[in-house]
């Protein structure tokens, strides 16, 4: 089996990391994503935590107003390129401002999909197994 396909091992890492980040926000995290959209998908796994949206919670300069206010800010961008070079963006601004900024989500979510998923909105196909 390995090396082969497997749904239902995805589903299970899957529900692992959404639990993980359900627990970080619990915990005072604040998750960062692009759109309404990723912030749906995410909805739709479970996730009832506290977003901030880039493209409509007016951009960089509003998250370093909103982010020190909360233990740490957990980047999930989407995870092609143009979502890593945004995500680089947002830890090297945020940082500068001594936010403490969190990778390991996007990276783990990026491990868990081994590419069958660009951005973070495609995660509602999940859905039905949450």
């Amino acid at each position: 089996m390995s090396g082969r396909y497997s749904v239902s091992r995805e589903v299970d890492d899957l529900k692992a990391f959404m639990k993980k980040l359900n627990d970080e926000a619990s915990n005072g995290a604040l998750i960062v994503v692009e759109g309404l959209r990723d912030e749906e998908a995410l909805r739709s796994l479970g996730f009832s935590g506290t977003f901030f949206l880039l493209c409509r919670g007016g951009g960089l300069k509003r998250l370093l107003t909103i982010a020190p206010a909360f233990k740490k800010t957990i980047i999930l961008t989407d995870l092609d390129r143009k979502g890593g070079a945004l995500a680089a963006k947002v830890v090297a601004t945020l940082q500068s401002k001594n936010v403490r900024v969190d990778l390991f989500f996007r990276k783990e979510l990026r491990s868990i999909m081994r590419g069958r998923i660009r951005s973070i909105q495609d995660l509602k196909k999940f859905e039905d197994y949450f």
